[in-house]
């Protein structure tokens, strides 16, 4: 990349974070966040650092305040691909995650790639919600449909795998754990976390650790 070129970016990159500061708007401040992620990986941390920087009715209203979420359809899809992957399970997070999924819905006509992942967080979030009531099998069903629909998002494996180690099919809870530090390194706390808390699959790694050497632990 040329010095000019670089220069430029970085100019762009703090107009948008300018603007994205100096507003309450949503859709201002999806529009910047947007103009962030489309400039490429080195800009995508600082998008996520502004929006994660906002306190939780903040972040839900971003979503929940679009009064016509087609006008900006495509930066709305933008944003939610480049923020979903990085929820945690929290009570927070899912109603963060239902606000999305509620203006996914209303723009599918104009944007038909937003119906795929409106349907990947619809099955995450039924995931959770069966997950709650103790219907862990239930719940590895829907988190499986939801991995059908990316594949690629770390923090559905990270909660199929804690519903598969509640029926104790810890092969697969820990096929899934590694796949999240393949996918999301910095999760490898939450990963050793939750082997940890769990005597028998912890036990289950150790006799394995062939298999799962990324997971390996202490």
């Amino acid at each position: 990349m040329s010095s000019k070129l670089q220069n430029n970016e970085e100019i762009l990159a703090q107009t948008f974070t300018d603007a994205f500061n100096k507003t309450q708007s949503a859709v201002v401040r999806i529009t910047n966040l947007a103009g962030l992620f489309r400039l490429g990986n080195g800009v995508a941390e600082t998008a996520r650092d502004l929006f994660f920087g906002l306190d939780t009715v903040q972040q839900i209203t971003m979503f929940a305040e679009l009064s016509a979420p087609e006008q900006v359809g495509e930066d709305l899809q933008t944003v939610v691909g480049g923020l979903y992957t990085h929820f945690d399970n929290t009570e927070q997070h899912d109603s963060l995650l239902q606000a999305i999924a509620d203006d996914l819905g209303k723009i599918e006509s104009g944007f038909p790639d937003s119906r795929i992942l409106r349907a990947e967080i619809d099955a995450w979030l039924e995931g959770r919600i069966q997950f709650q009531m103790g219907n862990y099998q239930r719940a590895v069903e829907a988190y499986s449909r939801a991995v059908n629909f990316s594949g690629r998002n770390p923090a559905v494996f990270l909660d199929r795998a804690s519903a598969y180690s509640r029926i104790e099919r810890y092969n697969d809870a820990l096929t899934d754990l590694a796949r999240v530090i393949e996918l999301d390194p910095e999760r490898q706390s939450q990963v050793v976390g939750l082997i940890q808390s769990n005597p028998s699959m912890h036990d289950y790694l150790n006799n394995h650790q062939n298999v799962f050497p990324t997971l390996v632990t202490n």
